[in-house]
């Protein structure tokens, strides 16, 4: 992830042997990567790889899946200020895989992030305004439509979100919306 922070500085998130999140990154754009820490003083112990946006704010915020199926969330409150502590964003413990985390145009600047529920929906956790917490989750589309790959949201030109994944036979479904922040439309097969 390339954060505002020194000039703008390349930082790398992954999930270790043991189920945590561990951070390596840059001081400066031209410096070498820290020898490596862990996200948070206490940590949930993760099943899923992180995902990483930039905040509104120029901070980052990390989210994964822990081993219970909750999504976490941990951020910073601006660029290069130390991480605060994790907190948990899903209260149903109904998710797995990995998340997928965009920042979107969407009330001037939202974080959303998608998951995919243990019956196969997609659920969408997103803030109301930039400074707000997360909802604790609502499905997109159709609820009888059920996936068996993890989800990816993505902007458009416009900075719309995009979410695609896949289906148990292989076939790639997409659901959107017209402009940022409105509702998604249906689900459609790429």
């Amino acid at each position: 992830m390339l954060s505002p922070a020194g000039g703008g500085t390349v930082n790398l998130f992954a999930r270790t042997t043991n189920g945590h999140i561990g951070y390596f990154g840059q001081s400066s754009p031209t410096s070498g990567f820290s020898q490596g820490a862990f996200l948070g003083t206490t940590s949930p112990v993760f099943a899923g790889d992180p995902s990483v946006t930039t905040a509104a704010s120029g901070g980052m915020i990390v989210a994964a899946i822990d081993v219970n199926g909750d999504v976490w969330g941990i951020d910073q409150a601006g660029p290069g200020t130390a991480f605060r502590e994790w907190y948990r964003i899903s209260l149903s413990g109904n998710t797995g895989g990995a998340t997928s985390i965009v920042l979107s145009a969407g009330a001037g600047g939202t974080v959303n992030i998608v998951a995919r529920t243990a019956d196969g929906h997609i659920a969408l956790f997103g803030q109301t305004g930039p400074t707000s917490g997360f909802s604790t989750g609502t499905y997109l589309g159709n609820q009888s439509m059920t996936f068996a790959g993890d989800p990816r949201v993505m902007l458009f030109d416009n900075g719309a979100m995009i979410v695609t994944t896949t289906d148990a036979a292989g076939a790639t479904w997409a659901i959107d919306q017209p402009s940022p922040g409105e509702a998604f439309r249906s689900w459609y097969q790429v």
